[in-house]
């Protein structure tokens, strides 16, 4: 809550870099390369952070969403966020297309809520996101038009989803 970012020598607890922001992020992901890492605000900002200078950039704003969630597909070229849509009260999945820098666009829809949780398989091919409808959802990346795979037996929210080495099986904390 004090908008900044730290990074911290995990072996010896030391602060190596810090760094206040603009803004309040509540969502993290870092790069397969390890050398950026995407932010999500409550105000609907999508942010890039370059970890050796910790500048940043607002790559878009979402206005009207919250993003709860941010995630980096396996090559790095796209990130994933989940969305709460402040208006129509329901949950979106979309898209940033690292390379093109602009937001791509395909939207997955079907939550009726908040979405806690992207995740890309690591293959890629892959997409599922979890939320507080309940519901677990999961698109074919090459398809994106198909509707999703739906999961809706779970008895409360969906926190976290974690996809297993070899994209077999997709976890769920509910």
């Amino acid at each position: 809550t004090d908008k900044s970012i730290a990074l911290i020598n995990y072996l010896t607890g030391k602060v190596t870099s810090k760094k206040v922001l603009p803004f309040e992020l509540k969502a993290l992901s870092a790069s397969p390369d390890g050398k950026q890492i995407a932010g999500g605000t409550w105000s609907g900002e999508l942010v890039l952070i370059d970890v050796q200078t910790l500048s940043h950039k607002v790559v878009l704003r979402d206005t009207g969403a919250q993003i709860l969630t941010v995630r980096f597909s396996p090559d790095g070229k796209k990130i994933a966020y989940g969305t709460f849509e402040i208006k129509s009260k329901r949950g979106l999945v979309k898209m940033y297309d690292i390379d093109r820098q602009r937001k791509d666009d395909r939207q997955f829809a079907g939550h009726k809520a908040g979405v806690y949780d992207v995740e890309f398989s690591p293959d890629g091919k892959l997409l599922a996101s979890a939320g507080s409808d309940k519901r677990l959802q999961m698109w074919v990346l090459e398809n994106p038009g198909d509707l999703p795979i739906v999961m809706d037996n779970n008895n409360g929210f969906i926190w976290d989803i974690a996809f297993a080495k070899g994209s077999d099986y997709l976890i769920a904390a509910c």
